[in-house]
């Protein structure tokens, strides 16, 4: 059966519509725990404050150079770990990642809507596997029956389109 293209999106999230769909995956409880900064601190000092307390209950602290080779270590563990974790924490990087995962251009169809994605693999999600289809906030959210709800920005699309689209999801449940 030939699938009749009724018109194409093509994906482009801003950060501010992307930290929407986070907040959104929140509330669906799909998302995964990030760590904040200042978290990520917190917990590097309690990490070395502990290793501390076992070197001075161990006897380091017993001559002057203990304090200073307390707070050497904990220099050193901040500015080694900090960096490193946090970066790969960045909501840029999440948002590449995200953009990589989600595809460059939904396809909409009679029958579904086939996700294009820049390494060439297609998905296909049939209206039939959608639950709902609503506007919250600048994202159309289309939630499915079984997995996490898939967001696409308003803004990409004209108010006709939208209630095309609404309208197809709808027609299947």
């Amino acid at each position: 059966m030939q699938q009749e293209t009724i018109f194409e999106i093509p994906l482009d999230y801003t950060q501010s519509e992307f930290s929407q769909y986070e907040m959104l995956l929140s509330q669906w409880g799909q998302m995964s725990m990030a760590i904040s900064g200042a978290q990520l601190v917190g917990i590097s000092f309690a990490i070395s404050g502990l290793a501390s307390l076992v070197a001075i209950a161990s006897g380091v602290s017993t001559n002057k150079g203990g304090v200073v080779a307390v707070l050497a270590f904990w220099c050193f563990y901040i500015g080694l770990w900090t960096p490193s974790v946090g970066a790969s924490l960045t909501r840029t990087k999440r948002l590449t990642i995200f953009n990589a995962e989600v595809g460059n251009r939904l396809i909409i169809t009679d029958t579904g809507i086939l996700v294009n994605q820049e390494t060439g693999w297609q998905r296909f999600i049939s209206y039939s596997h959608l639950r709902s289809a609503r506007i919250k906030n600048s994202l159309l959210v289309l939630s499915l029956k079984l997995g996490k709800p898939f967001a696409v920005p308003i803004r990409l699309l004209t108010s006709e389109q939208q209630a095309q689209l609404i309208k197809l999801v709808e027609q299947t449940n």
